[in-house]
């Protein structure tokens, strides 16, 4: 029932979606470092390219470009392929990255060029559902109490077992601890980076949101970012 929901409404599916069953209406990637996972995203692709055919893909063009990736010649069809080049700024300084969201939500934006990245790809995804004008913004799936994805689930798909178990296989080294808190809520981690964790962005959005209209909510009661965000009420 909760999916025949989310089927009702537009939906943005970004990075490892691309391994769940479920088509959404867009899709994003941050094309990731390690080749041999970005060999996976690409298959991935290639695989439903049939069902991504009329879908508009983004793709953060800073990383693309940080480290070496590209899409050409790989069956993808490039003309679904979007780039974009966000709006990066990087503080430690929760009241810099308040004015920093202020600023950006004052200007009129003209195109998608202009979302705000900030601690991790779901600030990106966030910002560009704000300049594409919807007020209300439900975030699925996004627990951050964890490392844990969809895709270790016994219910996934044999294309996000298939990437699981690859993850399983991976070097030790090369490794999130899955029963960490996620890696963009860590301040160690995302300081490294120049930022606050994602729920410090969350938090500031979502309250100079409001004042515009938008809502952004949280559709699971057990996300580490309930009860921050109002949880969205699934119909019985």
């Amino acid at each position: 029932k909760d999916w025949e929901e989310v089927s009702r409404h537009d939906s943005f599916g970004f990075n490892g979606w691309v391994f769940h069953d479920f088509i959404p209406t867009y899709y994003g990637i941050e094309p990731m470092a390690n080749e041999k996972v970005f060999a996976w995203y690409i298959k991935a692709l290639q695989e439903k390219s049939e069902s991504y055919k009329n879908m508009p893909i983004f793709v953060q063009y800073q990383h693309l470009k940080m480290r070496d990736k590209h899409f050409e010649y790989t069956g993808i069809f490039q003309d679904n392929l979007f780039y974009n080049a966000p709006y990066m700024p990087n503080t430690l300084n929760e009241n810099v990255l308040k004015r920093h969201i202020k600023t950006w939500m004052e200007k009129k934006h003209v195109d998608l060029s202009e979302v705000f990245h900030y601690a991790g790809s779901l600030s990106y995804v966030i910002t560009m559902a704000y300049i594409m004008g919807y007020k209300k913004i439900v975030l699925l799936g996004v627990d951050l109490n964890s490392s844990e994805y969809f895709y270790s689930s016994k219910k996934a798909g044999d294309l996000a077992k298939g990437f699981n178990e690859f993850q399983i296989n991976r070097p030790k080294e090369e490794k999130w601890n899955l029963k960490a808190t996620h890696n963009t809520m860590s301040k160690k981690v995302s300081g490294s980076f120049g930022c606050l964790p994602i729920s410090y962005f969350i938090q500031n959005f979502s309250d100079l949101a409001k004042k515009q209209g938008v809502e952004l909510l949280i559709g699971n009661r057990g996300s580490a970012l309930y009860p921050m965000l109002d949880l969205y009420s699934f119909p019985k």
